[in-house]
């Protein structure tokens, strides 16, 4: 595909600031991001301690997908190997989303992001 690297890290990067929206909205609105997945914070005790891992694990993993869709964009090949890794990762989470939480919206959004990413990613044949 001739202009799969450019949409490889054009996808990347949408996903990138994606993830980076949703850790910082976990960070900054904890009481917000759970009624939003429908979870009750009423008598659990650590709680805090899950959410504020979770929305550094997103920050960090914003940070990652926005460094492998700048690389990709340059056209280095260690960007597609990063966000070939950020894609298996958002699959992986979409996967166990829906196994474990029985999360439909979950499996949808990471799972196409992580589907669109990987295809375009596999699609894209670097320069040697």
């Amino acid at each position: 595909m001739k202009y799969s690297r450019q949409l490889f890290a054009l996808l990347l990067l949408v996903s990138g600031l994606l993830t980076a929206f949703l850790g910082a909205r976990t960070l900054l609105d904890p009481e917000g991001m759970m009624e939003t997945f429908g979870a009750n914070a009423a008598g659990a005790q650590g709680l805090e301690l899950l959410i504020a891992v979770l929305g550094a694990a997103l920050l960090s993993l914003a940070l990652f997908v926005l460094l492998a869709g700048h690389w990709a964009w340059r056209g280095h090949q260690h960007g597609r190997t990063l966000g070939l890794l950020c894609a298996a990762t958002l699959l992986l989470v979409a996967i166990s989303a829906w196994l474990v939480g029985n999360s439909t919206e979950i499996l949808i959004l990471d799972g196409v992001r992580g589907g669109l990413l990987l295809a375009f990613g596999l699609s894209w044949k670097p320069d040697a």
